[in-house]
């Protein structure tokens, strides 16, 4: 063997000795723990347990600790039931703060290991979430009631909210004899009512009940109902006159005031009657009286 050769296997030698001193050094080196980044949803103005989770290569315990504020919501302190069960995960409790418009929220969190001290991050992703628009009418029927044509229209008052989420938007028509009494239209955000005005006006005697929509196929609907009536009723005794014993004849009819106000009621004859003048009546709202109709005996 030459010189050259022994200081060519010194050389060598020496040199393996070098990368096996930095391969010793960096099985020795501790190892840094990394957390896991997921995404979460929750539903707007709820509340979610998030999981942290970490890993290091030694599988030494790890503890985990949130990282500032999520901008949206705030967070409950770490539980970590199992946390002697070496890499055992954290739970932390995400609540929305409530808002509108927010759409998501994020906030950062570190890994420990207690072994070595050293960190690591990770970063949870908040999707918000929002229950679809859902409308309530509340009462499901308006009803009127009864009134007299003429009578000042009744007055009632429907309301609409949305008990979902997201925004509800519409116009209530309605058709006569009912009508707003103020604009019908709404746009209605999560729990939010409005209240409209609904007026009873008839100019035709009748039964009335109506279904409305409010939102075009939207099922929840409103039903309007009333009923119509003439100011006065007549209601005859008979269908005939009835003689009497001086010879005339009568018949009789009974006549009522249906309405709020008070009414003058005239009989008006045929020119040819052979009925005897009737005066004016004078009724109170809701007054009855009776009404006599007569045949001279001379006639």
């Amino acid at each position: 063997m030459t010189a050259v050769n022994l200081r060519l296997l010194a050389g060598t030698a020496l040199l393996l000795a070098v990368f096996a001193g930095e391969a010793g050094a960096q099985k020795q080196r501790p190892a840094r723990p990394a957390g896991k980044s997921i995404e979460v949803e929750v539903m707007r103005g709820g509340s979610v347990r998030i999981p942290l989770r970490g890993y290091e290569r030694n599988l030494n315990r790890l503890e985990y600790k949130p990282i500032g504020s999520p901008r949206y919501g705030r967070l409950s302190r770490v539980d970590q039931p199992d946390a002697s069960e070496g890499q055992a995960p954290g739970y932390v409790t995400y609540t929305h703060g409530n808002d509108e418009n927010s759409l998501s929220d994020t906030f950062d969190f570190e890994v420990k290991a207690t072994t070595s001290g050293l960190r690591g991050r990770g970063r949870i992703t908040i999707r918000i979430l929002d229950a679809p628009a859902q409308l309530l009418v509340t009462p499901a029927l308006l009803d009127f009631g009864t009134t007299a044509i003429g009578d000042t229209p009744v007055r009632r008052t429907v309301e609409l909210a949305n008990v979902g989420g997201g925004v509800i938007q519409g116009f209530l028509e309605i058709p006569e004899p009912f009508a707003l009494a103020d604009e019908g239209m709404f746009v209605l955000r999560r729990g939010e009512k409005a209240k409209i005005p609904v007026i009873f006006a008839p100019q035709r005697a009748g039964p009335y009940s109506f279904p409305v929509h409010p939102v075009p196929g939207d099922r929840a609907a409103l039903t309007l109902k009333g009923e119509a009536l003439q100011p006065f009723a007549v209601e005859a005794d008979g269908s005939e006159f009835q003689e009497q014993p001086d010879q005339s004849r009568t018949a009789g009819a009974v006549v009522k005031n249906q309405s709020q106000s008070a009414q003058r009621i005239s009989v008006v004859l045929p020119p040819d009657s052979l009925v005897e003048p009737v005066p004016a009546l004078e009724l109170a709202p809701g007054a009855t009286t009776e009404v006599n109709l007569r045949i001279p005996a001379a006639t």
